[in-house]
């Protein structure tokens, strides 16, 4: 009998023992991690040596432990082995230690600062892409960051699909300017970002919509939501609230608490997330765009012809619409609607079914799904 080590993505080593005509094996990690699997110990085929290689290994540097499991869940679910650190010493004794294929570095760690972490990264490990998770967003923050031997730089809260997507393409293409392929879902929270926000524990709440008017590393201030006559709420400390963001590329929700209300700013703070979460991914774009339309609902019920009624469009995409009405339209109603985009275009015909209506600061927000769309809607949209 002879033992081979086979060295998986420098995270893994795999001892295989070689006994005759069968194999058995087992898996040993490095470091701190621990083997959540083994290689089956019955006997197999020698013809057949097949053993499941990982994409890459992955160290995560953070001290917030949703980051890690989160995060860690989603690489693991897609093939990456991934191991943590959750301080300074610990993440920098990794780093020498073993070989890894990428590395996610939280700024705000324990014992140390994250540019400081990040410069010693570089000083050992020259090649190895460094995602670093930041609490601000703007230039000088990437600036610095690159500055220090970042490879990619994402404001925290992110969107964990799109972390994979950027340590895939750091894995398999580690070259300058991975920044200039970033997906719009890692910038969340920017400046003048709409957003929907409803009270949880309030049976029947009303959905009111804020915008996002300034951001720190542990709150996000928003307009201060009004109700449906045109008043200033006073939220306490301390509710929760459901905050929804819908994004060209998919609909995003987290739950956080309020800090603090500031009547005199008409600003409502409250607490940042580390993670948001993806709940639906479009098949289509969505463009926010704000054109007049006319629309009726339609009812086989009708004796006559329905009442046409006006609106605005908010956002429009292939699969369907928004629109601010000036009366409730019930959820599940067919309504047939003409845009008016330009007068030189004429009108596109398009119809669907509500698939919600909640009252908000101009009206009520209408969300539609299509079941019949002109031609012209994708030419207008350029697809």
């Amino acid at each position: 009998m002879h033992t081979t080590e086979v060295r998986v993505s420098g995270c893994a080593a795999v001892s295989v023992a070689h006994c005759g005509s069968e194999l058995c094996g087992s898996i040993r990690l490095s470091g701190d991690a621990r083997a959540t699997s083994a290689l089956a110990s019955t006997p197999i085929n020698h013809e057949r040596h097949d053993i499941q290689m990982t994409k890459g290994c992955v160290l995560i540097i953070s001290e917030k432990m949703g980051v890690c499991r989160l995060a860690g869940a989603k690489l693991a679910g897609d093939g990456y082995a991934v191991e943590f650190a959750q301080d300074a010493p610990q993440a920098l004794a990794k780093i020498r230690d073993d070989k890894y294929d990428a590395v996610v570095l939280d700024f705000v760690i324990p014992g140390s600062d994250g540019l400081q972490v990040l410069s010693e990264i570089r000083r050992t490990k020259e090649d190895v892409p460094v995602i670093a998770l930041t609490a601000g967003d703007t230039d000088e923050h990437t600036a610095e960051a690159r500055l220090y031997g970042a490879s990619v730089c994402v404001s925290r809260p992110f969107d964990v699909d799109s972390l994979v997507f950027l340590i895939e393409d750091a894995i398999e293409s580690p070259a300058p300017g991975l920044c200039e392929r970033l997906p719009d879902s890692t910038r969340l929270f920017p400046k003048g970002q709409e957003m929907s926000l409803k009270l949880v524990r309030e049976r029947n709440a009303a959905v009111h919509f804020v915008t996002v008017q300034d951001k720190g590393d542990r709150s996000i201030s928003l307009s201060q939501p009004v109700d449906s006559d045109g008043r200033y709420l006073q939220i306490p400390p301390q509710t929760p609230v459901r905050i929804g963001i819908a994004g060209a590329d998919a609909y995003y929700t987290f739950t956080a608490q309020v800090l603090q209300t500031y009547p005199d700013q008409q600003l409502l703070a409250v607490e940042k997330p580390s993670v948001i979460y993806r709940i639906q991914r479009r098949q289509h774009q969505r463009f926010a765009m704000t054109i007049p339309l006319t629309y009726s609902i339609y009812s086989d019920d009708h004796a006559s012809d329905p009442d046409v009624l006006e609106g605005e469009t908010v956002d429009i995409s292939l699969e369907g619409l928004s629109f601010i009405a000036k009366q409730s339209v019930p959820a599940g109603e067919t309504v047939t609607a003409q845009l008016r985009p330009d007068p030189h275009v004429g009108r596109i015909d398009v119809t669907g079914y509500v698939l919600h209506c909640e009252p908000g600061k101009e009206g009520f927000a209408v969300r539609c799904r299509f079941t019949k769309i002109d031609e012209a809607l994708a030419d207008m949209l350029g697809m």
